[in-house]
């Protein structure tokens, strides 16, 4: 069940100076393992606003702005400017998914080695985590900041598009 216990060099919960040494270290790798994944939820989501922000207020700019009339040459210009931009935002947002998934991998491995899936050691017949965070980096595993930042990309690319050509002049 446990693909990362003491039979493979490492007594998690032993009282040597190996075993500690080992602890802490593995400890220390876990918060700050941690700490990249929440920083990884960060970026997304601060890319995902600033990019439908620019995105919204440049079309909004468009629409409103005192110019000639824009043609439709101009219209297809925007509107792949609109689609190039949201593509790159996802091909962004998909290599942090990456990223994330492999720190999640070491994750859970840190749990399974300090018997969180296990139960008893940590609450009487129950184990300390749920089932389901087994899955962590896992083809299994959705994030919902990852999840919620390609369909809000994806509507904000889609209105921008509509609006280029419903509003502008």
């Amino acid at each position: 069940m446990n693909d990362y216990n003491a039979a493979e060099g490492l007594d998690f919960f032993g009282d040597s100076r190996e075993s500690k040494g080992k602890r802490e270290v593995i400890l220390s790798l876990y918060s700050a393992m941690i700490s990249i994944g929440q920083e990884i939820r960060k970026s997304v989501e601060r890319v995902t606003v600033w990019g439908s922000g620019i995105v919204l207020l440049a079309v909004g700019w468009i629409a409103r702005a005192d110019q000639d009339t824009i043609d439709e040459t101009q219209r297809f210009a925007l509107s792949g400017c609109v689609l190039v931009f949201a593509i790159a935002q996802i091909a962004f947002i998909r290599s942090l998914w990456g990223r994330y998934r492999q720190i999640m991998v070491c994750v859970r491995r840190i749990n399974e080695l300090q018997g969180g899936h296990q139960p008893g050691v940590f609450l009487h017949e129950r184990a300390l985590f749920p089932k389901a965070w087994l899955d962590f980096g896992t083809d299994r595993w959705r994030e919902a900041v990852f999840r919620n930042a390609y369909l809000s990309i994806g509507v904000v690319t889609a209105i921008g598009v509509v609006l280029i050509w419903v509003l502008a002049p």
